[in-house]
């Protein structure tokens, strides 16, 4: 009896630890923030790639240097915008986000996704394909990148990267975030909320949000006057903060790298400030912070063109410009051109 009453316990236990992680992920979204929260290009649940037939190990040696140019033009390459802002051409398709200067492509996402291709992921999925394919007959490898252009406000660019896939790892992969481009100089450079805006403004915006406050309640934090102790101080609540909310999202130190503009109110523009995921079962997902901040002289005059779309844009129209589409590429492993791509299906 006494074993007996050992192994209701345990099962009792267990049932109670799913129940609690099946609470967790229903309940990781913050209810009382005024800024969006998730991704706008949608990542779907599991990929659960499979061939119908087990297909024949390749040669792994021989796709190592492959170029992926089957992949990355499988899709239909259609325009969703394309403008000029700060002397720079932005084109945005289904295939490619990218910026010209003259006739000089800057920037283009299509390149940095295939040389990235090139140089990690498809030795990576040689080898695992190689070592596992016997053990996982049916299975495949699979990566899709995803741009969405969020905001163009003159020289700056936000938009967000998204990343997904599956190779004989224990589960998928999903990473989501925001980026920013300085386009001013010969090359786009990262650029931070702290040269475009007082740091002071910035301080007491962050300070005022709502996720952030309850950050800081959730550690006690003590007195916060200037903006480096409150970076520090939200740092320091991704090892001392509640679990279950230290999984949904987490503070990096360059967190004000990472933002778009949302709106303009009055002299106040509205800026988004993506964060990322805290811990694998939430893969995938960004948390947004609300920040309303002084609309800076030298950049008024964008503001005020990018909010009628004259030129540029921001994130709140996006939904509207977009109609759901990206900037999706995507390669296989094995190269079997014909599969379908679960990431970059529309």
């Amino acid at each position: 009896m006494k074993e007996i009453a050992k192994q209701s316990s345990g099962l009792f236990s267990v049932l109670v630890l799913v129940w609690a992680a099946f609470l967790f992920v229903s309940c990781h979204a913050d209810p009382d923030s005024d800024a969006d929260s998730g991704a706008l290009f949608q990542p779907g649940q599991n990929p659960g790639i499979t061939n119908e037939a087990p297909l024949s190990p390749p040669d792994p040696q021989t796709l190592i240097g492959l170029q992926p140019d089957f992949a990355l033009s499988l899709l239909e390459d259609e325009p969703i915008w394309s403008g000029t802002s700060s002397g720079r051409q932005i084109e945005w398709t289904t295939t490619d986000l990218r910026v010209r200067a003259g006739e000089t492509v800057m920037f283009s996402v299509r390149e940095d996704y295939r040389r990235e291709f090139e140089r990690e992921w498809f030795p990576m999925a040689a080898e695992n394909y190689s070592e596992l394919h016997e053990v996982m007959p049916a299975a495949t490898c699979t990566d899709a990148r995803a741009a969405t252009l969020l905001s163009l406000v003159g020289p700056y660019l936000s938009y967000q990267n998204f990343r997904a896939g599956f190779c004989f790892q224990a589960h998928p992969y999903e990473t989501n975030e925001f980026q920013v481009l300085d386009l001013s100089g010969d090359r786009p450079r990262s650029v931070s909320l702290t040269e475009i805006f007082p740091e002071q403004a910035i301080f007491e915006a962050l300070h005022a949000d709502t996720i952030v406050q309850r950050s800081l309640r959730q550690i006690q934090a003590e007195p916060i006057r200037n903006l480096d102790e409150l970076m520090a101080t939200l740092e320091r609540w991704n090892s001392e903060g509640p679990p279950e909310s230290t999984c949904a999202y987490r503070f990096d130190p360059d967190m004000l790298e990472h933002f778009a503009f949302h709106h303009l109110d009055g002299d106040r523009v509205a800026v988004r400030i993506g964060l990322p995921y805290g811990c694998e079962v939430m893969r995938g997902t960004i948390t947004q912070l609300g920040l309303y901040l002084p609309v800076p002289d030298n950049l008024r005059a964008a503001l005020q063109a990018a909010d009628s779309r004259s030129p540029g844009m921001l994130m709140q129209d996006i939904s509207e410009i977009s109609d759901g589409r990206a900037a999706c590429l995507y390669v296989n492993y094995p190269p079997v051109m014909e599969r379908e791509n679960y990431y970059c299906a529309r």
